[in-house]
């Protein structure tokens, strides 16, 4: 994807993270999902892809209360709003947060990342991925979580949206695959 590093890269091993860390809790091991917080800190100073992880503790709390656990949701909710908060601590205060709100919507047809993705089975890397979970999915007889569906869909949509989310999209299917 990239020749040389850049700083999405931070974004892509950060991301990495929030899903092990996620996982483990989903299966029992919360101690270390309080270090989302002083890494989202970090994060946010590294690159404005902090939003996706803090996206994905929303997303990890609405699919507990798809699954009927409201105080798990709950606890994710309040992590994420820590996370959140503790992106604050940059040079540049809640001013980065107006930034960053801009640039995502901000029109960059010259950006190939920043393009919409062409929705063809073809011509678009995100079908094929989208293609072959479902083909995983069916030959293996795996269940997928109501949960896991929710957050597939969302990184489908944000890869849709904008190319340059086409590996956190990756990151989710192959998270969600070994789980």
């Amino acid at each position: 994807f990239n020749t040389v590093v850049r700083a999405q890269s931070f974004s892509f091993a950060f991301f990495a993270l929030f899903f092990y860390l996620l996982e483990r809790a989903r299966n029992g091991s919360t101690r270390l999902l309080l270090l989302t917080i002083p890494v989202t800190a970090l994060w946010a100073n590294l690159h404005g892809g902090f939003v996706t992880g803090v996206m994905l503790i929303f997303g990890y709390a609405v699919g507990r209360l798809l699954l009927g656990e409201a105080k798990g949701a709950a606890r994710l909710a309040g992590l994420g709003t820590g996370c959140f908060a503790a992106s604050i601590l940059n040079p540049y205060g809640v001013a980065y947060w107006r930034y960053l709100a801009d640039a995502l919507f901000m029109p960059r047809p010259e950006i190939i990342e920043w393009r919409h993705a062409e929705l063809s089975i073809m011509g678009d890397i995100h079908v094929l991925i989208a293609l072959l979970f479902v083909l995983f999915v069916w030959v293996t007889g795996k269940k997928i979580r109501p949960d896991s569906d929710l957050l597939v869909l969302g990184a489908a949509v944000a890869a849709t949206l904008h190319i340059r989310f086409t590996p956190f999209f990756g990151l989710t299917i192959a998270v969600l695959l070994s789980s």
